[in-house]
């Protein structure tokens, strides 16, 4: 569903500015009072977002930080339509690590104690009844937001308890401005991008334009101009919010329509995705490194085989009387050693059988850890397999089975024997799969996940091309200059309506590596 604010009388929007700072710490930014007054003129603007002026209340250079958190938990508490939050400043991170939103007289190196933290933010859109909350953050050190608004990064939207939240955030680190001699006229760049883009519009989209919309075109923006890459998260009815009127499309008024989004008419357009049932020849995989998957063997087969002797020794040392009894600590030792070597065999296997990708563009997540926790896990139930093995090997040699085997065979060992060799297959095998795979190439995007096959989307049929959070999935977007497909086409299914592109999801595991792959599609889009 979208949500018309005009026609809301419950909507409400805050927009905040701070220009000018006590501190000598924290230098004054003139394009901080632009940027809060074009938004201003935008967001009322009738022909674009169409906010009634009386809904918009405007902080300019506020300078008691108490007074503006009470402000924002007031205005949040009667607002029942939209809550938009809008802050043009500097932003600093507390000791703790938190975004805060300084203010006129903040303190630059007591910022939690003189600044708005963005914790109380968090608790008034918490507490808020707005069906759509949303935050615009043009600031450094904004990314820090997304997590504390709408949750951790890696839980599941739908496990979170806020409804209806989006953030749109600058940078996760320094924003960028206009030289000093320039700000005097000039809006912030992030502001300046996103005003430009609501009061041009987007043509071949949409009408209106949402919030989700309008991101992946202002990522592209700043990207060409080399300035630092925003940053979104929504959920819920944030994403879709009807946020203005898209003026490209030639008609005018604000943003009507409630219910979902029209979507623009579907056009019969030639398929731009390429299924594989297997890897296509760009994203083949490297040679294997038959060295590692031979000594894997080596030491893995050498090591269950000393296992099981020197487990035979162990259980012949305990006997009373034996001989070999002052050897128990040794054979013991030596026990471990080789379930050790089990372990390490195990994970020099898969670390030689792994997919890698031969193109230089490739991309699969690194998995260590599943590596090294997949041969922990196989480590210990090998230990039980040859301690179970050595006292069945010592009964029947002795015929006293039955005296070496009784606390061995009871129910749990074998079922946990079972669980945790099941566990430590289950991460080595995670890491060979090494899912999800991304190569971009001179042709095109390749990708699987989990969830999907092998598909191809070649450079002639994409517009643009982004990894970015949708929701709380990171997830490849990708825009195309066709317009959308057909409905019978097996792409429909990965459509996205608000977003106008196709996502596929599934790409968390890739997010230490999303800055490489960005300059990846950087260096081979055309």
């Amino acid at each position: 569903m979208t949500v018309d604010p005009a026609g809301l009388p419950g909507s409400h929007a805050i927009l905040i500015g701070v220009s000018t700072y006590q501190d000598r710490h924290l230098p004054d930014i003139p394009a901080a009072a632009n940027s809060l007054r074009q938004l201003e003129a935008v967001l009322t603007d009738p022909r674009l977002c169409g906010w009634p002026a009386d809904q918009v209340t405007v902080l300019a250079d506020p300078s008691d930080s108490r007074a503006v958190a009470v402000r924002i938990r007031r205005l949040a508490q009667d607002t029942t339509g939209v809550l938009l939050l809008y802050y043009v400043g500097h932003g600093a991170i507390t000791p703790g690590g938190e975004l805060c939103l300084t203010v006129a007289d903040t303190d630059a190196e007591a910022p939690d104690l003189t600044g708005v933290e963005y914790a109380r933010v968090r608790a008034a859109f918490h507490d808020s009844p707005a069906q759509v909350k949303a935050a615009i953050l043009d600031c450094c050190y904004s990314g820090r937001a997304i997590e504390t608004l709408a949750g951790e990064a890696d839980v599941v939207a739908d496990h979170t308890d806020i409804r209806g939240v989006y953030t749109l955030t600058a940078s996760d680190l320094a924003a960028h401005v206009p030289p000093p001699g320039e700000q005097s006229h000039a809006c912030t760049s992030f502001t300046g991008e996103l005003v430009d883009l609501i009061r041009t519009g987007i043509p071949g989209q949409g009408d209106p334009l949402t919030l989700g919309g309008l991101y992946l075109d202002l990522r592209r923006r700043l990207r060409a101009r080399e300035l630092p890459a925003p940053n979104q998260r929504g959920t819920d009815t944030a994403h879709g919010f009807a946020f203005t009127r898209n003026a490209a499309s030639g008609r005018t008024g604000p943003p009507s329509a409630h219910g979902r989004l029209p979507l623009p008419p579907r056009r019969s357009v030639p398929p731009v995705v390429e299924y594989h049932q297997r890897a296509p020849d760009n994203a083949a995989a490297a040679g294997k490194y038959e060295s590692w998957i031979g000594a894997g063997l080596v030491t893995g087969g050498l090591g269950a085989a000393f296992g099981v002797f020197e487990s035979v020794q162990f259980w012949r040392s305990i006997v009373p009387g034996s001989p070999e009894s002052e050897n128990t600590l040794a054979t013991a030792i030596w026990t471990f050693a080789s379930v050790i070597m089990i372990g390490c065999g195990a994970a020099m296997l898969a670390y030689g059988a792994a997919w890698r990708p031969a193109a230089p563009a490739g991309f699969r997540p690194a998995y260590r850890s599943r590596l090294a926790g997949g041969a922990a896990a196989l480590a210990g139930g090998a230990l039980i397999a040859v301690i179970i093995a050595g006292a069945l090997i010592v009964g029947l040699q002795t015929g006293g089975l039955d005296q070496y085997s009784f606390h061995f065979t009871h129910l749990l060992v074998p079922m946990w024997l079972i669980g945790m060799s099941a566990n430590g297959w289950n991460g080595l095998a995670e890491y060979v799969r090494g899912l999800p795979r991304l190569i971009v190439d001179a042709k095109g995007v390749t990708a699987v996940t989990i969830r999907s096959g092998w598909i191809t989307i070649p450079w002639s049929g994409v517009r643009d091309v982004d990894l970015s959070l949708v929701g709380s999935s990171l997830s490849l977007v990708v825009r195309l200059s066709g317009g959308p497909p057909s409905p019978e086409s097996r792409e429909a299914q990965l459509w996205n309506a608000d977003l106008q592109a196709l996502v596929l999801n599934g790409f968390d595991p890739l997010r230490g590596r999303h800055d490489r792959i960005l300059t990846a599609f950087r260096h081979h889009m055309p």
